[in-house]
């Protein structure tokens, strides 16, 4: 069975004051704008950029924290933000210091299947208390680079502690795609550009290129099928893509439709097309052989 997120808690973050939610294989987010849909979603992707690239990263891309506490958060309040799969739970503190996000975080790791609290640091320490799976005892340790997230020094001082590992595989294979943030322009106009990957790139700027690609190998990878058979439940209309080489270096695709004889330049097709299909793309290439959420 595949780790997944199970309870997700965000506290003070941009405009979420205070929300719980358990979640499901799937789970749809719907509701007017501003009501925190996309906070939501980057409450673990912050998690997420932590682990990956790095606290100084994470707060920069989100202006240093600049704006980012909730309005009506306490004096000296912090941002918490709290994860739970079946077997552990992991809860990060984001304290601020002169308005802008304290690169020493706060954290607490802690096992649900031993009942025992595997890490804990206080915002602005560098500092924590870990346990020691050898002994079974906790001890304090000076972390030598306090600025990175202690789960990392954690993973490396002491692997033994399977669930641990298996948390942090589930937020470095988590992907977050922003429909706003895709390159509808580039691809209606200009194409792909060829390359070998069947992954897609932040931007979908090579979504042409990937399908191509997934289309070429269907006598023994069934993703572009999949794709495609979503794509004609929701779009009725839609029948298959046609996918060619445009010049040495670039991919394009027309979309062909029931009871149209000419293909459809994708300059020509409406937005919820695309990020139907970039979405699509994105669940089941990468999703492939890994274990995480969408």
């Amino acid at each position: 069975m595949s780790t997944s997120i199970k309870n997700l808690t965000v506290k003070n973050f941009r405009s979420l004051s205070d929300v719980s939610v358990e979640l499901g294989p799937v789970n749809v987010i719907f509701g007017p704008n501003g009501t925190g849909k996309s906070s939501l979603l980057d409450s673990i992707w912050f998690i997420r950029d932590c682990a990956v690239r790095g606290v100084e990263s994470a707060s920069a891309k989100r202006s240093h924290g600049i704006g980012v506490l909730h309005d009506m958060a306490e004096e000296g309040g912090c941002i918490e933000i709290s994860v739970s799969t079946n077997r552990i739970s992991y809860a990060l503190k984001v304290g601020f210091a002169s308005g802008r996000i304290d690169p020493l975080l706060g954290e607490r790791l802690f096992s649900i299947e031993r009942n025992k609290t595997l890490i804990e640091r206080s915002v602005g320490s560098d500092k924590i208390k870990c346990l020691n799976s050898g002994t079974g005892t906790e001890q304090e340790v000076s972390l030598r680079e306090p600025q990175k997230l202690s789960l990392e020094w954690f993973l490396n001082f002491d692997p033994r502690f399977e669930e641990a590992q298996e948390f942090d595989r589930l937020f470095r294979f988590t992907h977050f795609y922003d429909s706003r943030s895709f390159n509808f322009f580039k691809l209606r106009q200009y194409g792909s550009e060829a390359g070998h990957e069947t992954w897609l790139w932040d931007r979908a700027d090579n979504l042409w290129s990937v399908l191509r690609n997934l289309q070429g190998m269907k006598a023994r990878d069934s993703r572009y099928d999949t794709i495609m058979s979503y794509m004609r439940k929701a779009h009725p209309r839609f029948k298959d893509l046609v996918i060619e080489t445009t010049g040495p270096v670039s991919v394009y695709a027309s979309f062909v439709e029931m009871e149209r004889s000419q293909e459809i330049r994708a300059s020509g097709v409406s937005d919820g097309h695309l990020q139907m299909l970039i979405l699509l793309t994105a669940l089941f290439v990468d999703a492939k052989g890994k274990e995480g959420i969408l």
